[in-house]
């Protein structure tokens, strides 16, 4: 399922979470923000800039839209679950 807008992704991580996919969630970042490759660390992990991006992605839209953990996560799709 492809989102035109945050506020769709935010329906879908809030009344269903199953549906989203790694993939469409990226699409709408790169559609909707300017991204710049950053250093990030994520628990015990570090990433250099230019490495995991996806993830850095996901997790910088998780804060941006105030989301919790499990909300987070969910962005990750079939990765996560």
């Amino acid at each position: 399922m492809s989102y035109s807008n945050t506020q769709d992704l935010v329906q879908a991580v809030t009344n269903s979470p199953d549906t989203i996919e790694f993939n469409d969630v990226v699409a709408l970042i790169d559609s909707a923000f300017t991204f710049t490759p950053t250093t990030f660390t994520n628990g015990d992990v570090s990433n250099e800039a230019n490495q995991n991006n996806g993830s850095c992605k996901l997790l910088a839209l998780g804060q941006h839209l105030n989301l919790n953990q499990a909300q987070t996560l969910a962005l990750f799709g079939r990765f996560y679950r």
